[in-house]
């Protein structure tokens, strides 16, 4: 069920960072550019991330004002926008041709010419919002050959190291769940037999928890195997000898005493009378 929930939050966080920035800013695309080369300086930093909103009426943009535009003559679309050239430049004249298309001319602050092509009005997709410096060098060495390897790198790592750390998490919370029938069993209260049943226990609680064997426990072993909670040795009010139980901030109380241990493992039974509880 965790797992599940966490899966979920990954799913919707990753469809709010990929829709998210088109539907607030308006735009057609998703709303960043990075800036190249030095033609902005000094109003655009090379290296700089770029965030744009969609403009108003792209069929009407006054001169003087920074668009951020594809290259080329065809109308912008996705595909556009991730393989052609995406420019960030001034508009310095607005035209109009005889069959009613408009265009614009462009030109870089630092450059001493115009661009050598006219804009469509359609291959305007935004004018910038917000600058970030140096974070468009992250940007383009991560959409380059070598930092796609090294971010598919950086990535298997990082699952191999988390996915560790729960295989570490689960085994020691296996071994954790006997440490109180262990001394129970030391002092002479608890069978070496019946210890052997909650080994087993223990080591297969998923596949237990899906049975009828041991299924209380089982289940409750299984659910937080990967949860912080503690255990110590405490008085059975039912049978009055002594018992293990088990608790935690939000994990239900599960408690087994010798007795349940020892007449689940003499009666090969299908259902232990272990007890839980939730927490108050």
């Amino acid at each position: 069920m965790r797992t599940r929930l966490s899966a979920a939050l990954i799913v919707l966080g990753v469809a709010l960072i990929t829709v998210g920035p088109p539907i607030l800013l308006h735009t057609a695309v998703y709303p960043v550019a990075v800036v190249r080369g030095n033609s902005m300086f000094p109003v655009l930093q090379n290296g700089e991330l770029v965030v744009f909103r969609g403009v108003g009426d792209p069929y009407n943009i006054g001169n003087g004002t920074i668009i951020v535009f594809v290259e080329g003559g065809a109308p912008v679309n996705s595909l556009n926008y991730l393989v052609r050239p995406v420019v960030i430049h001034e508009v310095i004249g607005r035209i109009v041709n005889q069959y009613g298309r408009v265009y614009y001319e462009t030109k870089g602050v630092n450059n001493p010419y115009p661009d050598p092509g006219l804009t469509p009005a359609s291959n305007v997709v935004g004018t910038p919002v917000l600058e970030v410096p140096y974070a468009g060098f992250i940007l383009l060495f991560f959409s380059s050959p070598e930092g796609l390897v090294a971010l598919i790198g950086f990535l298997t790592i990082y699952y191999v190291e988390s996915d560790k750390k729960i295989r570490d998490k689960e085994k020691l919370n296996r071994a954790r769940f006997l440490v109180p029938f262990v001394f129970l069993n030391r002092g002479g209260k608890l069978s070496n037999d019946a210890l052997i049943r909650l080994t087993y226990l223990a080591e297969h609680c998923e596949d237990l928890a899906k049975t009828e064997l041991w299924n209380n426990a089982a289940q409750w072993l299984a659910y937080n195997l990967r949860r912080d909670w503690m255990y110590r040795v405490t008085k059975c009010d039912e049978h009055g000898d002594e018992a293990a139980e088990f608790y935690g901030k939000g994990v239900p109380t599960l408690r087994i005493c010798v007795k349940e241990a020892e007449d689940i493992l003499r009666t090969d039974q299908a259902t232990p009378r272990s007890t839980t509880t939730t927490n108050p």
